[in-house]
């Protein structure tokens, strides 16, 4: 299955009615739990031996666990966003914008 942007943005909005993102702070501190799991999961798969055996304790190969991870993270700024009121077009746009910027600063 090929999922969309469209996709992940159309269950979000149900899954927030299920389980809402609670307050800000939270939801920026559960943004930095997020990504310190995927530093270890980068840990693992670019090769430490420690990380890549405690993943293989759970059944997960150094990519999925990165691939679950990072879900993780996008699903965490996406409640970021809604409790700070900033729309997904918003964050495109922002990102398109700082993308070009960064470009043409190259």
């Amino acid at each position: 299955m090929s999922a969309t942007f469209e996709d992940f943005y159309n269950l979000y909005r149900e899954y927030v009615k299920v389980k809402p993102p609670g307050d800000l702070a939270r939801s920026i501190l559960k943004l930095s739990e997020e990504v310190g799991e995927v530093s270890e999961a980068a840990s693992a798969v670019l090769g430490s031996k420690t990380k890549i055996k405690k993943i293989a304790k759970d059944g997960q190969s150094p990519r999925d666990r990165m691939i679950e991870e990072l879900a993780d993270v996008f699903i965490v700024i996406n409640n970021v966003s809604l409790l700070s009121g900033i729309t997904t077009d918003e964050l495109i746009e922002a990102g398109i914008a700082k993308m070009n910027k960064r470009m043409k600063n190259d």
